[in-house]
C-alpha cells in the first residue's frame, strides 16, 4: 500500500477551489487546505459535512432561558413575592438581563462539556486514538 502526498501553493482562493474540485473529481482525498484567510465554499468542495454544534448551542441556550424564566417566575411569583419599584410580580421585561446571562452561561458550560464528551477527554474515559 503506497500513500502519496501532494503539496501545492496557489495565489488565489478561486484557483484553490478549482484544484480541489479537480483532485476530488479524480477520486483522490483532500485531507486539509491551509489558507491565510477564509475561502468561502472550500468546506463544501472538500466534502466536509456541516457541524451540528450550532444545534447543540441553541438547545443549551433554550435550556438556560427556560431555567431563568422558571426560576424568576417561581421566586417572584410564588415563593417570595415582592413589589419592587412598582413593578408587578411577574414582570418579564425586568427579567431580560438574567435570562440573557443564564442563556450564555448554560451555552458556555454545555459546549465545554459537549467538547469533552465528544473528544473523549473526560476523566475515566478511554481515549480513542487512531
Amino acid at each position: 500500500m503506497s500513500s502519496k502526498v501532494l503539496y501545492a501553493i496557489y495565489e488565489e482562493g478561486d484557483d484553490l477551489l478549482h484544484a480541489v474540485e479537480t483532485v476530488r473529481g479524480k477520486g483522490m482525498d483532500v485531507v486539509d487546505c491551509y489558507t491565510p484567510y477564509p475561502v468561502h465554499g472550500l468546506d463544501n468542495v472538500m466534502g466536509i459535512k456541516r457541524s451540528r454544534l450550532p444545534i447543540a448551542a441553541f438547545c443549551f441556550a433554550m435550556l438556560g432561558l427556560a431555567s431563568a424564566i422558571s426560576l424568576q417566575y417561581f421566586t417572584m411569583g410564588y415563593d417570595w413575592p415582592m413589589i419592587i419599584g412598582g413593578k408587578p410580580y411577574s414582570g418579564l421585561p425586568s427579567w431580560i438581563p438574567v435570562c440573557f446571562e443564564l442563556s450564555i452561561l448554560f451555552t458556555a458550560y454545555g459546549m465545554g462539556i459537549t467538547f469533552f464528551i465528544k473528544s473523549r477527554m473526560l476523566h475515566g474515559m478511554e481515549a480513542d486514538i487512531k
